[in-house]
C-alpha cells in the first residue's frame, strides 16, 4: 500500500478534505495493522469498510459497531483529552483523526514517526471524499468505491422522492439548555437539501448556533426534530410543555419527532441512510415507500 518515510511531511487536499500524513506514499508498503481512529464517525467509517479487525483503539466516544466497546480507549473526542503516552504504548501504524479537533497532535505524532491522516469532518458533502481518503490510508479502496456508490444512490433516492413534494420547515434541535440547532454549514443542515426541508435558522452565522426560545416560536416550524433526549429525561411531552410551545405548528400538530442520537451526530455512513427516515417524518405520504 503506502510507504511513509518520517523525512518528509505532505499536506494533500481533497476538496473539502485535509490529508495530512507523517510521511511519503508508496504502493509498496504493506497495509496498516495497528489503525488508531481519534472520532466516532472515523471509526464507524472504518468498520463499514471491513478494516475493523484491524483497528487497535478508538476513543472513548466511539460506541458504534459494538464490537469498539471492547477495544482499548486512548481518551477523550478531542485532541487535549488524547493519551499519546497510551497511543505510544500500543505501537500503532496508521492513526486517523479529524483536522479540526486533533491539528495539535500532528507536530508530536510526527516527530514520533507516527503516521496520521487527518480529515475534514465538518461536513456532509465532504463524506465520501474521506471515505476514499480513509480506503486509501487502510487498503480498501475497493470497499470505499462500493460503499461510496451506495451512499450517492441514497442522497439520490432522497432528492427524487421529495423533491416533488412541498417543502416543510423545520427546527432541529441538539441541545435544549441553552438550545442549540443545526446552522448553515452544519452537516444537518447539508442533509435539508435532500429532503426537501426548510431549516428555519438558515439564516444564522454559526454551524451549531445557540437560538432562543422566543426565536423558535416567532419562526414557527411545521416538523420539529430533536437529536438527544438526555438519556431519556427529554421526551415529546416535555417539549409539549414548553412554555409557549403550543403556538408552534410542529406541537399543535403534533409533530414533534426524536430521532438516533448516534445515527444524527455524526457525519457517517449512517447518517445517509437516516436521512431516508428523516424524509417519511417530515413528508408523511412518502410512508411506506421508503426502504
Amino acid at each position: 500500500m503506502f510507504r511513509f518515510l518520517s523525512s518528509v511531511h505532505i499536506t494533500y487536499r481533497c476538496s473539502l478534505v485535509l490529508f495530512i500524513v507523517s510521511g511519503f506514499f508508496s504502493h509498496a508498503d504493506p497495509v496498516p495493522q495497528r489503525i488508531i481512529s481519534l472520532s466516532p464517525s472515523i471509526t464507524e467509517i472504518i468498520f463499514t469498510l471491513g478494516a475493523g479487525d484491524r483497528v487497535a483503539a478508538v476513543t472513548s466516544f466511539c460506541n458504534y459497531p459494538e464490537d469498539v466497546t471492547t477495544l482499548p480507549k486512548i481518551g477523550g473526542y478531542y485532541g487535549k483529552t488524547i493519551s499519546l503516552e497510551a497511543i505510544v504504548a500500543l505501537s500503532p501504524d496508521l492513526i486517523i483523526g479529524e483536522e479540526s479537533a486533533h491539528h495539535m497532535l500532528s507536530d508530536s505524532l510526527r516527530k514520533l514517526n507516527i503516521p496520521i491522516v487527518f480529515i475534514d469532518n465538518n461536513s456532509l458533502s465532504a463524506l465520501t471524499d474521506n471515505i476514499e481518503i480513509i480506503g486509501r490510508a487502510t487498503g480498501s479502496v475497493h470497499e470505499a468505491a462500493i460503499l461510496n456508490s451506495k451512499i450517492n444512490a441514497s442522497f439520490n433516492k432522497a432528492l427524487l422522492l421529495c423533491s416533488s413534494l412541498s417543502p416543510v420547515s423545520v427546527y432541529w434541535e441538539v441541545w435544549d439548555d441553552p438550545y442549540i440547532t443545526a446552522g448553515p454549514g452544519s452537516f444537518i443542515h447539508e442533509g435539508f437539501h435532500y429532503l426537501n426541508a426548510v431549516n428555519i435558522f438558515a439564516d444564522t452565522d454559526s454551524q451549531w448556533p445557540q437560538v432562543s426560545s422566543e426565536s423558535i416560536i416567532l419562526r414557527n416550524p411545521e416538523v420539529i426534530i430533536l437529536s438527544n433526549s438526555k438519556r431519556g429525561t427529554l421526551t415529546v411531552e416535555t417539549v409539549y410543555e414548553r412554555t409557549g410551545w403550543n403556538l408552534i405548528e410542529a406541537v399543535s400538530s403534533r409533530r414533534v419527532f426524536f430521532v438516533d442520537e448516534d445515527i444524527f451526530s455524526r457525519p457517517g455512513p449512517r447518517f445517509v441512510d437516516g436521512l431516508l427516515q428523516i424524509a417519511s417524518l417530515l413528508h408523511p405520504s412518502l410512508e411506506g415507500n421508503i426502504q
